[in-house]
């Protein structure tokens, strides 16, 4: 698989990703978040009127590869968010992205912004990792545990894979059940890390074929510094492998001091290997 193919599987597995999110959610969740998705050039467009991140969960991944990122593509995104009453827009488009999308973006208002760092590695065998949390899949009976966990631990900046990286006072009830849709799904698995039996952390892993996107990781903040994500990474490419797939991704903000971040530094030292800078595109319309 050339560069540009690998590219191409990494951010269609992306959009799948957040289509299977969405999907996850029931009919009332859907409702009481304002959540709608559509499929658009190969990608998928997702809004959230209310969105508990502050606009993360309304964004445009995965085009410009089956079909060209043109006028009509941006249009038909731009109308999904405007039924939402949401007039904020972003697209993501990784620079491998063929065509002149960028000019396509810029004559309908979007100017870049901040950006994300695409990885990739294959399952081979990860570096060991030594914790002394306990570090395993999550079992149905820790559904509750797992979802209050990965909400109450969410940092302002996301960590490893994980678009909704921003914790928010108050959630609602239907916040908490969609999240706990992971837990047993057949294309997800889920693990946690656990001290003297209290789990600490949380990480999920979303499995589309052949590959499969690290996402959600979340440690409670006392609990940081103690090798729980690197260990859920090794546990969740092995995991992957044994599912049949070859390659994994993930994703991390790249950060704006352009020095190296704790997410970042975890992520190379597990063996991925940056394959490009993907910029936000974002448009007040």
């Amino acid at each position: 698989m050339d560069e540009w193919q690998l590219a191409e599987r990494a951010e269609h597995l992306e959009a799948e990703y957040m289509a299977s999110m969405f999907d996850l959610a029931a009919p009332s969740v859907r409702q009481g978040l304002g959540m709608e998705y559509e499929r658009v050039g190969g990608g998928v467009a997702t809004v959230m009127t209310h969105d508990p991140t502050h606009g993360d969960w309304s964004r445009v991944v995965g085009t410009g590869w089956s079909e060209p990122l043109d006028g009509d593509l941006v249009e038909r995104a731009v109308g999904l968010f405007l039924r939402h009453d949401l007039h904020r827009v972003m697209f993501q488009v990784s620079p491998l992205a063929r065509g002149n999308w960028e000019d396509v973006l810029e004559a309908h208002g979007f100017v870049p912004d901040t950006a994300l760092v695409k990885f990739v590695r294959d399952v081979s065998p990860p570096p060991l990792v030594h914790t002394r949390l306990d570090v395993r899949p999550i079992r149905a009976s820790e559904a509750d545990d797992y979802t209050r966990v990965y909400w109450s631990a969410m940092e302002p900046t996301a960590q490893v894979g994980d678009p909704g990286g921003t914790r928010s006072s108050g959630l609602p009830g239907f916040c908490m059940e969609w999240t706990r849709g992971q837990v047993g799904h057949p294309n997800w698995r889920t693990f946690g890390a656990f001290h003297e039996g209290e789990l600490v952390a949380v990480s999920a892993l979303f499995i589309d074929g052949t590959a499969g996107e690290l996402m959600g990781a979340s440690t409670l903040p006392q609990y940081r510094g103690r090798g729980a994500q690197t260990a859920m990474m090794a546990a969740r490419i092995k995991v992957a492998a044994a599912a049949g797939c070859h390659w994994v991704c993930t994703e991390a903000r790249s950060p704006e001091t352009g020095m190296p971040s704790a997410a970042l530094n975890n992520i190379r030292r597990m063996g991925f290997l940056e394959m490009y800078e993907r910029r936000n595109w974002l448009a007040e319309v």
